[in-house]
């Protein structure tokens, strides 16, 4: 998760900035999963199946107007 969300060419198309330490990439996880908890952020990780890392997330909230990704 860490290589993902500090890649700048990734968080680009997010609606956050890139995390720049382990510690944020933990709390990011954090956040996301009391949000499910919560039922009210839902997130997933893409993967590939021989691979762990991420390859992409998929977050369907929609988005705000005019947004591009």
């Amino acid at each position: 998760m860490f290589a993902y969300f500090s890649d700048d060419e990734v968080t680009i198309y997010l609606d956050f900035s890139s995390i720049s330490e382990v510690d944020m990439a933990r709390k990011f996880i954090q956040r996301i999963s009391d949000g499910f908890i919560m039922k009210e952020i839902i997130r997933w990780a893409i993967t590939l199946k021989d691979q762990d890392r991420v390859i992409g997330i998929y977050d369907p909230r929609p988005r705000a107007r005019g947004t591009i990704i």
